[in-house]
């Protein structure tokens, strides 16, 4: 949930996602573009104050911040398990 600012979101899915360390805009310059030159979809939306993302299970995501913000984010899977 975004309570004030905005964000660039990028997510892949499960199948191609990886854990990586590498911060957000360097990947999204570098991996994203490189993810893509092989065919596999990354999809991006915009995150405006107000606007809850659920990004389901196994999903890669990275994210800039496209203006100061505030928000929180909630690990559903840990709340009420695998579903």
């Amino acid at each position: 949930m975004l309570a004030y600012g905005r964000k660039h979101w990028f997510l892949v899915p499960p199948e191609h996602a990886s854990f990586d360390t590498t911060p957000g805009p360097v990947w999204i310059a570098t991996v994203a573009p490189a993810l893509r030159a092989k065919g596999v979809p990354v999809f991006e939306c915009i995150q405006e104050a107000g606007d809850a993302l659920y990004i389901p299970h196994g999903w890669g995501h990275a994210v800039l911040n496209l203006k100061t913000s505030v928000g929180f984010a909630l690990n559903l899977e840990q709340i009420w398990g695998s579903f």
